[in-house]
């Protein structure tokens, strides 16, 4: 049910790509692609430069490591989101720009989710390691504990983005 729902969403966040406003942020806004509710209008935006599949890759690794121990690290709640609504969010955040990037400098023809990946894990701290399970199973139902390898499934499923309508430029 995860990995359906996250492709979904990444896919729905690709197809809104510059359908909203500017910066302000108002629940209902979408600013370059991502909800503002889910950091998209925020002024602390992840930004890529990088002009490799590799390059890039590392960049994404960094700032979701950084996101998602500052998510690990933080407050139980910010805003009314919960640590696995927070992570979600700055998950789906960063793919949405790493994709924007791509497409902008031409190499999402170039790049895999799964290479993508590969490379970024190199960059990923023991702390979001050791935690990234933790904020899946704070709002599973079941009872049901993940792992660290769940958690990279999630975002291997949300960078499937880059796989996807590679002729599509934003």
């Amino acid at each position: 049910m995860i990995r359906i729902a996250g492709s979904a969403v990444s896919v729905l966040i690709f197809l809104l790509g510059g359908c909203g406003p500017g910066t302000s942020g108002t629940a209902d806004e979408v600013c370059r692609g991502v909800p503002a509710d889910m950091g998209g209008c925020d002024p602390d935006q992840p930004t890529f430069s990088e002009e490799t599949c590799d390059g890039l890759a590392t960049e994404f690794g960094i700032q979701l490591d950084s996101r998602m121990t500052a998510v690990i690290d933080g407050p139980a709640s910010v805003n009314n989101n919960g640590k696995s609504a927070q992570a979600l969010n700055a998950l789906i955040l960063t793919v949405a720009r790493l994709n924007e990037h791509l497409r902008d400098e031409g190499l999402v023809k170039n790049c895999t989710a799964e290479s993508v990946l590969a490379v970024a894990e190199r960059k990923f701290s023991p702390m979001l390691r050791d935690g990234a399970g933790s904020l899946m199973t704070e709002t599973d139902i079941t009872g049901e504990t993940y792992e660290y390898s769940d958690w990279r499934n999630l975002v291997l499923d949300h960078l499937t983005v880059i796989d996807e309508d590679e002729d599509l430029l934003y």
